[in-house]
């Protein structure tokens, strides 16, 4: 090859790598401005109405999102706390925030809690759970834990490399990926509309669309009904001892929340044969929270015949499914515990001496259920055993 014709060819090679620097700048200073994952924008996502679908992307997005907003209020939970607005009430003064993730572990809270009371440290807690939290047999969203994302108080030299290393995989995903590039696409481009809606505060919620609430009460049935007959009888409370243990070591006011079930689905429990396991779970946590001071709480709602007697064509309903409270209902609890309660019977201080007048009101409220909802005791009949 001749001397011109190599220059040309490096000529050639040089103008290509720099269209193609060029335009690899172009997508990540676009997908930068579009922040498809919500890392650093201060709007809320539910802004901008073609912004990408958040809903699997929570796990990468709260801990941002807590940086950001340093909040000294949180509410932690799974998707049945998801829409317990913080700001509200007289705690508006306070940055307030709902770290609520889909399917959330204990492990999960409690690693949140930590990372939010070391990014600002917390004044007051709300905090939900559920069954499903301390289920030893499945793994579930354990293995969407990455631990390495949240901060700690107690943390050593390795354990803040590993977090900036982990910041450093999170931005490439957010900014520099292709699947970063095409939802940054997507959210300028696109006429779709998400099935969830988010706020700033943290809140999220499903739009069921055109879903009936039969259909939705149907699937969650089916789902609580296979989970409750299959899932294992152990429950696994170490992670809720150990998240106590830092609550009460850090004096941060707690309020603990059974998040409720309404009473179509505390007969499909009690069809799955474990009623008694579920009411012994409930009796284990307001055990161990006993152990601990006063600044932590635990409450329950499920002897509240509002929630446990609504119908399921409810006009203005307090449940989407029966599981999954409405933004009325949230608003209404949420009063309940930092103003003056609106709720005909609200949210009940579980104490171990208090336990079994509790559980015979559920006992009773779930049987007239039945009574006053004959229809919907055959078709959950023909749900669970299909």
């Amino acid at each position: 090859m001749s001397a011109d014709a190599k220059s040309s060819f490096v000529g050639y090679a040089l103008t290509a790598l720099s269209v193609l620097l060029g335009v690899a700048a172009c997508v990540i200073f676009f997908t930068f401005s579009v922040d498809p994952y919500r890392l650093y924008a201060k709007n809320s996502a539910s802004d901008r109405p073609n912004a990408v679908d958040l809903f699997y992307h929570l796990r990468l997005h709260k801990p941002y999102a807590i940086e950001r907003i340093q909040p000294k209020f949180l509410v932690a939970g799974s998707s049945r706390a998801a829409r317990l607005a913080p700001l509200h009430g007289d705690l508006t003064e306070l940055d307030g925030y709902n770290a609520s993730l889909p399917g959330a572990s204990m492990r999960e809270v409690r690693r949140i809690v930590e990372h939010a009371h070391t990014v600002a440290e917390l004044d007051r807690l709300v905090l939900g759970l559920d069954y499903y939290m301390f289920d030893s047999s499945v793994a579930g969203s354990k293995e969407l834990l990455v631990d390495a994302r949240f901060l700690h108080p107690d943390m050593n030299l390795v354990d803040r490399l590993a977090y900036w290393l982990q910041r450093i995989e999170d931005y490439w995903t957010a900014f520099f990926s292709i699947d970063a590039a095409i939802d940054a696409l997507h959210a300028k481009t696109s006429n779709r509309t998400s099935r969830q809606t988010y706020h700033e505060d943290g809140t999220w919620s499903t739009n069921g669309g055109s879903m009936s609430p039969a259909w939705l009460y149907s699937q969650l049935s089916r789902q609580i009904f296979a989970q409750m007959s299959e899932g294992g009888d152990v429950r696994d409370y170490s992670e809720l001892r150990l998240l106590l243990d830092f609550l009460e070591a850090q004096n941060i006011r707690t309020q603990i929340l059974i998040t409720p079930l309404n009473g179509l689905h505390l007969e499909t429990i009690v069809r799955a044969a474990a009623w008694e396991k579920y009411i012994a779970w409930q009796r284990q946590i307001v055990e161990i929270v006993a152990a601990y001071n006063s600044t932590i709480s635990v409450y329950g709602l499920e002897n509240n015949h509002e929630l446990v007697l609504e119908k399921v064509d409810k006009r203005n309903p307090l449940f989407d499914d029966g599981v999954h409270l409405t933004s009325l209902a949230s608003a209404q609890v949420f009063e309940c515990f930092i103003d003056k309660c609106t709720m005909d019977s609200e949210p009940v201080l579980l104490i171990p001496t208090n336990m079994n007048k509790y559980f015979a009101k559920m006992a009773i409220l779930r049987g007239r259920y039945l009574e006053e909802n004959p229809l919907y005791e055959k078709k959950l009949t023909r749900w669970i055993s299909n």
